[in-house]
């Protein structure tokens, strides 16, 4: 299978079209960077802002 690529510092990297969901149904549709070796998933704050989401610190 193959995936849509972007050109970031000299390389491609791999990319996934991803929709964060709200509880009350908002959305946010983003390009995720596809990492297999990663154990968790990051996003940055903004979108958590966006969708209505309270971050604990």
């Amino acid at each position: 299978m193959r995936y849509p690529t972007t050109l970031r510092r000299g390389s491609h990297r791999p990319l996934l079209p991803v929709k964060l969901l709200a509880d009350d149904g908002r959305f946010v549709l983003i390009d995720a960077l596809i990492d297999t070796g990663a154990d968790i998933s990051l996003f940055p704050q903004h979108l958590a802002e966006q969708l209505g989401m309270a971050l604990a610190i």
